[in-house]
């Protein structure tokens, strides 16, 4: 509604596409490119924060959007009208409506997160879920992984 901009659906394309390739695989394409470089390291829980989240951001973009589509436009143009700046538009009106939406997004991507083994495990990074696995294969007791796994 605020912005209309060239390319802006080809962008909107763009920004959904990082939720089409695996964590994993994501993980494995960037330490190919920056290994050898050692400009970056990727081979920590910093580089896992950043990979799990640009792969997993496109569900709170596409919930929080969708939820920004939906809202009445009557609304913001009495704002307007009332002489309300975009940012208090924004922050006032806009942003609580999409909150449940963003809420929700966030969750299912933190879900997601939580149950991503094979990025972690690549990258070497000790998490939760790769200390249920080694107490599961490397002590071999499964009742133990298993009251681990149910925690959450």
């Amino acid at each position: 509604m605020f912005f209309n901009f060239p390319f802006r659906k080809t962008l909107s394309v763009i920004l959904i596409l990082p939720l089409a390739m695996p964590a994993y695989i994501s993980a494995i394409t960037y330490v190919g490119i920056f290994e050898d470089s050692n400009i970056i390291d990727i081979r920590n829980i910093y580089g896992a924060i950043f990979l799990i989240s640009f792969v997993l951001y496109p569900y709170v973009y596409l919930l929080a959007r969708s939820s920004f589509l939906e809202q009445s436009k009557e609304v913001f143009e009495n704002s307007e009208m009332l002489s309300a700046t975009y940012f208090k538009i924004f922050t006032k009106i806009s942003l609580p409506l999409a909150r449940p939406s963003i809420a929700l997004g966030v969750t299912l991507a933190t879900l997601d997160a939580l149950a991503d083994y094979g990025t972690v495990e690549f990258l070497g990074v000790p998490t939760f879920t790769t200390g249920i696995f080694r107490v599961w294969f490397g002590m071999e007791d499964t009742i133990s992984a298993a009251q681990m796994a149910s925690v959450f």
